[in-house]
C-alpha cells in the first residue's frame, strides 16, 4: 500500500469514527443508531486494512484480515438495516431480522479464525512484498459462498434506495441525489478491487461513500421524517398534502398543495420556512388543530376557494413528535350546498310560517262567529269546531315537520326516564306503559322525549285503544315501541311514514313522518312489524348505546 493510500485511509477512519459518533448521540431518531454501526464498522474495516499495511509480520497480518472480514460484514448488514428503515420498511428493521443477517457472518467466522487448520475460506495466505498489505490471500472454496452473500445484500440495499430515490418526487430530491453519489462512488470502490485486488479501493471508496451517505441524511436534518412521511404522504391523491418538521420547515409538498399554495412545478420550497409560501397562503399551517373543521379562505386561479385543513402529527417510533402533516381538501361546493341548504330551509319556515299565519286567522274569525252562533244550531257548530281542532292540529304538525333541523346534540338518554317523561305528556286515559329493559343510548333528549316518544305514544293510543299496553324495549342496536292493538296492514307499513297518510278521519297523517324525520336525522333505521300482542311495533336501528 502506498503512503498516500495509507495516509488517506487512516484520515478516513478517524472521519468515519468521528462521524459515526455524532449519528450515535442522535439514536434516538429512526436510522440513526443503523448508520452509526455502519460507520464504526467501515472505521474498524479501514483500520485492519491500515494494520495489514504497516505490519510486515504473518500472524498479525492474518488476523487483521480476520478482523476485516468482520468488520466488513458488519458494515454491509447494518448498511441494508439503515435502507429497511431509510426506505419505509422499519418493520424489517427489528433485531430479529438483524440477528437473521448477521447468522452466516457468525457461521463463517470460526471458519476464518481457523482457516490455518483447512483452508476453507482461503485457500493460502502466502507473502507478496509488492501487493498491499505485504501479503495475497487466495480465495477458498467458502471465499465466494461469503462475498456472493455480503454483494447480495448490499445489491438489494442498493435497489432499495433507488426505488426510493425515484419515487421521492419533489420530496428529498437532493438528498436522494447525495445517496446515488454515495451508492456510485461505494460500487466503484469494489469494482476497482475486483478488477484491480486492490482492496484499498474497495475499503477507501466505502468509506467516502459512507461519509456522502452520511452528509445526505444528517446533513438535511430530514432523516426523523423521511420514514413517517414515505408512509403517511401520498404523492397521488386529489388533496394537498404539505410535510413540517418541528421547526416549520417544508420537508413535502405535493402537486395538488403547489397548486393550491400557488408554487410553479419546478420552485423548490423543500428545507424552506412554512412562511416562505407568502403571508396568504402561510394561513394555512397557523389553523387551529383543535376545531372540528378548520378552514382557510385562498385565492387559486383568480377564485375564491374555502379548503379545509386537518393537521395530524408526526411522531417517531419512540412516540416523540417529529413533525406535522397538513391535508388540504377543497371544500367549495359543499359550502355553497351548505349555504343553499341553509337558504331553503330558511325559505321553508317562512312558508310555513305563512301558511300558520294565514291559516290561523281565518280560523280565530270563524271561532268567534261559532261562538255567537252556538246557541241556534249547536249540533253543526261542534262539527265545525271539531273540523276548527283538526285544522289546528295539523298546522301544529306541519309547522314541527318543516322545521325538524337536521343538526342534533346527542347525549346519553336513559330510555326508561325518557318514556316516563313524554307518556306524562300525552293524553293516555287507562292505557299503560311498559319499559321491561333498561338501556341508555345517545340521542338529541328533546326530539327523544317531546317528539318521538310522544306521536308513538300518542298514535299508539289512538289506533289501539284507550286502554292499551304500549312497551318500549331494547334491540341488539337500538329499541322498539310496541303497542297490542290491531297493527298495520303489511301493505301500508311503508307507506304509513308519508306526510298525510292517515287511517282516521280525525287524524293529522303527520305524526309517524316527524318520527321518520327524528329518526333520519340521527342516522338510525326505522321499520314498522307485528308486536308479539299482534299490534304494531316500531323498531328503530343503527342506535348508539351506552354502557352505565
Amino acid at each position: 500500500m502506498a503512503p498516500l493510500t495509507e495516509v488517506a485511509t487512516f484520515v478516513l477512519a478517524v472521519v468515519t469514527a468521528v462521524t459515526g459518533r455524532t449519528a450515535w448521540r442522535q439514536r434516538p431518531k429512526p436510522g440513526a443508531r443503523s448508520i452509526a454501526l455502519f460507520l464504526f464498522s467501515i472505521t474498524a474495516w479501514e483500520l485492519a486494512l491500515l494494520t495489514t499495511a504497516v505490519t510486515t509480520a504473518y500472524d498479525p497480518s492474518l488476523v487483521a484480515e480476520a478482523f476485516s472480514f468482520l468488520a466488513s460484514a458488519s458494515a454491509v448488514v447494518w448498511f441494508l438495516v439503515f435502507t429497511f428503515e431509510f426506505a419505509g420498511y422499519e418493520h424489517l428493521a427489528t433485531w430479529r431480522g438483524v440477528g437473521l443477517l448477521f447468522v452466516e457472518p457468525i457461521a463463517m467466522a470460526p471458519v476464518v479464525l481457523t482457516n490455518g487448520l483447512h483452508g476453507l475460506y482461503w485457500s493460502s495466505f502466502e507473502r507478496a512484498p509488492e501487493y498491499f498489505g505485504h501479503f495475497r490471500a487466495v480465495p477458498g472454496p467458502l471465499f465466494g459462498l461469503h462475498l456472493s452473500y455480503m454483494y447480495g445484500l448490499f445489491v438489494v440495499a442498493s435497489v432499495l434506495l433507488v426505488i426510493r430515490a425515484v419515487r421521492s418526487r419533489s420530496l428529498h430530491r437532493r438528498q436522494s441525489l447525495l445517496i446515488s453519489v454515495s451508492l456510485v462512488v461505494t460500487w466503484a470502490g469494489n469494482a476497482g478491487t475486483i478488477l484491480t485486488e486492490r482492496a484499498a479501493l474497495q475499503v477507501v471508496g466505502t468509506g467516502i461513500g459512507a461519509l456522502v451517505l452520511f452528509v445526505a441524511i444528517f446533513g438535511f436534518r430530514l432523516l426523523e421524517v423521511v420514514p413517517t412521511a414515505r408512509a403517511t404522504v401520498m404523492d397521488r391523491i386529489d388533496v394537498g398534502i404539505v410535510v413540517l418538521d418541528e421547526d416549520d420547515r417544508i420537508t413535502d409538498v405535493n402537486d395538488h398543495a403547489r397548486e393550491i399554495l400557488g408554487l410553479e412545478p419546478d420552485e423548490t420550497v423543500v428545507g424552506l420556512p412554512a412562511d416562505a409560501v407568502g403571508d396568504d397562503r402561510a394561513a394555512v399551517f397557523d389553523v387551529d388543530a383543535t376545531a372540528d373543521e378548520a378552514t382557510v379562505e385562498l385565492s387559486v386561479d383568480g377564485e375564491s376557494r374555502v379548503y379545509r385543513v386537518d393537521v395530524s402529527p408526526l411522531s417517531d417510533r419512540l412516540g416523540r413528535s417529529i413533525g406535522r402533516v397538513f391535508i388540504l381538501q377543497d371544500v367549495t361546493e359543499r359550502r355553497r350546498r351548505q349555504r343553499e341548504l341553509r337558504r331553503q330551509n330558511e325559505r321553508l319556515d317562512q312558508f310555513a310560517e305563512v301558511v300558520a299565519h294565514d291559516l290561523r286567522n281565518p280560523l280565530n274569525v270563524a271561532d268567534g262567529y261559532v261562538e255567537r252562533m252556538r246557541t241556534s244550531d249547536e249540533e253543526y257548530l261542534d262539527e265545525i269546531s271539531d273540523a276548527h281542532e283538526r285544522m289546528e292540529a295539523i298546522i301544529d304538525d306541519v309547522l314541527a315537520l318543516a322545521r325538524q333541523d337536521t343538526d342534533i346534540d346527542t347525549e346519553p338518554v336513559a330510555l326508561e326516564s325518557a318514556a316516563g317523561d313524554a307518556w306524562e305528556s300525552v293524553e293516555t286515559a287507562d292505557a299503560t306503559l311498559r319499559v321491561p329493559d333498561r338501556v341508555t343510548v345517545r340521542a338529541d333528549r328533546g326530539r327523544l322525549l317531546e317528539q318521538l316518544f310522544e306521536n308513538l305514544f300518542r298514535n299508539a293510543v289512538e289506533h289501539a285503544g284507550t286502554d292499551a299496553t304500549i312497551t318500549v324495549g331494547a334491540l341488539d342496536e337500538g329499541f322498539y315501541v310496541a303497542d297490542d292493538g290491531p297493527g298495520i296492514d303489511p301493505e301500508r307499513r311503508e307507506e304509513v311514514f308519508e306526510p298525510g297518510e292517515t287511517s282516521r278521519a280525525d287524524g293529522t297523517g303527520f305524526g309517524l313522518a316527524i318520527v321518520d324525520s327524528i329518526a333520519d336525522a340521527h342516522g338510525w333505521d326505522v321499520r314498522v312489524t307485528e308486536s308479539d300482542a299482534g299490534g304494531a311495533r316500531f323498531e328503530f336501528t343503527g342506535v348508539e348505546t351506552v354502557d352505565r
